[in-house]
């Protein structure tokens, strides 16, 4: 497994994720280095994130736009150039032609040298969502390159463009990492920014000091693992895809 260099950051990057704290939890301290280094990050979110709550009483657009909040707070934290909302429903994504279209206007106006997305082969992935993502996002690159492909969007000023790699995490078999010694907090900061999940997904609630500060433990244990197997501190890992 190799490790970034100073020489791979790229001008420009584009990740696309299903729901808010998707890209948090998977590749912020990737993109938060980056961004100190100057590189211009663009976020494609696709769907509304409604589903993201289990408390009843708030209606889905109450959560869709808490949690629309909560990523544009993490992403003002991170370092992001740019977030883009496509809001289509939670749980409900298909890589069909809206959305693949919608992906290659994005790639075309941000003209990212590398795209990260979820990888859309590995087995066992537990969200649809997710897969369909990583699947839509591969299309989108592809088609986004090729000039047959939506002729009206060069008629609008944007010609095609060739993204040179694809980053993919939650990878079954890697052989990329990157050192995030040095982000690692700022990854943790954008995480906790999504308050409303603090329940759902991470296991402790408003207030509770003790189970925050095991969910950070537990953090530290995830990325470190993945750091010590290229001597850092701590690291996050991708299957890497020269285009």
């Amino acid at each position: 497994m190799t490790a970034v260099t100073a020489s791979d950051v790229p001008e420009r990057a584009l990740v696309v994720a299903a729901h808010a704290d998707d890209v948090d939890f998977r590749c912020a301290g990737t993109l938060a280095a980056w961004c100190g280094q100057g590189t211009a990050v663009t976020l494609a979110l696709l769907t509304d994130s409604a589903k993201g709550s289990h408390d009843l009483s708030l209606s889905d657009d109450e959560v869709a736009a808490l949690r629309r909040t909560e990523q544009r707070a993490a992403a003002a934290r991170v370092g992001y150039r740019d977030v883009r909302e496509l809001g289509e429903i939670d749980g409900l994504l298909r890589a069909d032609e809206r959305v693949i279209e919608w992906l290659v206007r994005v790639i075309r106006d941000a003209r990212p040298d590398v795209v990260l997305t979820y990888d859309p082969w590995a087995p066992y992935i537990l969200h649809p969502d997710h897969t369909t993502a990583g699947d839509a996002a591969f299309r989108a690159v592809i088609r986004a390159r090729e000039p047959r492909f939506c002729r009206d969007l060069a008629d609008e000023g944007l010609p095609p463009w060739r993204v040179s790699q694809l980053w993919l995490f939650g990878a079954p078999e890697p052989d990329h990492i990157e050192d995030i010694s040095g982000s690692f907090d700022t990854k943790l900061d954008a995480i906790l920014c999504h308050r409303s999940q603090y329940e759902t997904e991470m296991g402790f609630s408003e207030g509770d000091e003790a189970g925050r500060a095991a969910f950070v433990e537990r953090m530290r244990a995830m990325f470190g693992k993945i750091g010590a197997s290229g001597g850092f501190s701590y690291a996050e890992s991708y299957r890497r895809l020269a285009l």
